[in-house]
């Protein structure tokens, strides 16, 4: 792929490939410029392009149900909700690309913030009573040399309480 040159980029060229081609073309594209050049074209997009190209760019990077997850995933991030664009992907949407991105939702929810999201699966497990022990075990032991004590900052921060004080 010629588009590249020594990290200039020639963005009608980038264009011309990725604005034209069906997702699955894209993808492909993305993979075998990955296996020949040892390089990630999205993080080149991400570092190299600025504005409405890099959007665009980055944005047909992904499958349609995955930009949608992405999308529903910064529209209800934090507490000023974009309600537009939940109404406009959830009313435009069939009942198919719903469920594949009800499939997709949960991997991009726990990339943006993994201890937030371990730190919402523990509260889940104390909820119910049936599964709490195992799924309390299983979390803890797996992060806790990786990340648990970011993961009981961010239960704090969701209830208020140490995450101590509510396994006692």
């Amino acid at each position: 792929m010629s588009a590249l040159d020594r990290l200039k980029i020639r963005e009608k060229e980038i264009v011309e490939v990725m604005g034209r081609r069906p997702v699955v073309q894209r993808i492909a594209i993305l993979q075998k410029y990955k296996s020949l050049y040892k390089d990630n074209l999205f993080a080149i997009f991400n570092s190299k392009l600025t504005g409405y190209l890099k959007d665009c760019l980055i944005a047909l990077c992904y499958t349609p149900a995955e930009f949608d997850a992405i999308e529903l995933h910064r529209a209800m991030r934090g507490t000023d909700t974009d309600e537009d664009t939940i109404i406009e992907i959830l009313c435009t949407r069939s009942n198919e690309q719903i469920r594949r991105i009800k499939d997709i939702y949960p991997k991009f929810r726990c990339i943006q913030n993994k201890p937030r999201y371990f730190a919402e699966k523990l509260l889940k497990a104390m909820q119910c009573a049936e599964t709490a022990d195992k799924a309390l075990i299983r979390i803890i032991v797996s992060r806790c040399e990786i990340d648990l004590k970011n993961i009981m900052k961010e239960f704090y921060k969701i209830t208020r309480k140490t995450l101590v004080d509510c396994i006692d």
